[in-house]
């Protein structure tokens, strides 16, 4: 049975669905063609792994920052060394580890604020439904 039908085209109208299946095989899920599409995309596939390593580094900032984040240094102002790799702030604070620990705030808004949207939209669906 040679029947040529894309994989992506639903098999509507086909009397024996089965058999088309078995023909073209495993039916080809919406999550798994999501996942194709999205993986096709560099630019996408970037973002995601960049995404990934800030949430990570926000995740374990007390095993990978250097300092205290709020310990103040006898360096005021003090450029980039070997010591502190983006130098020290105003107080002597080191930057990179602000930085670091700085992520944990960032994704804890973003969450926040996505959570209320979420909230707000599912309320005024609900209500523009009924």
């Amino acid at each position: 049975m040679n029947i040529n039908v894309n994989k992506n085209m639903p098999s509507a109208g086909f009397e024996n669905k089965a058999a088309v299946i078995e023909e073209l095989g495993r039916e080809e899920t919406y999550l798994h063609m999501i996942t194709r599409r999205f993986f096709k995309h560099k630019l996408a596939v970037a973002g995601l792994i960049v995404f990934g390593m800030i949430i990570l580094m926000a995740v374990f900032a007390p095993l990978i920052a250097p300092y205290d984040p709020a310990k103040v240094a006898d360096s005021f102002e003090a450029p980039p060394s070997a010591a502190h790799w983006l130098g020290t702030d105003e107080v002597g604070r080191d930057v990179l580890s602000r930085l670091i620990y700085g992520a944990r705030v960032s994704i804890i808004v973003g969450l926040g604020a996505v959570a209320i949207y979420v909230v707000i939209g599912t309320v005024l669906g609900l209500i523009a439904g009924i």
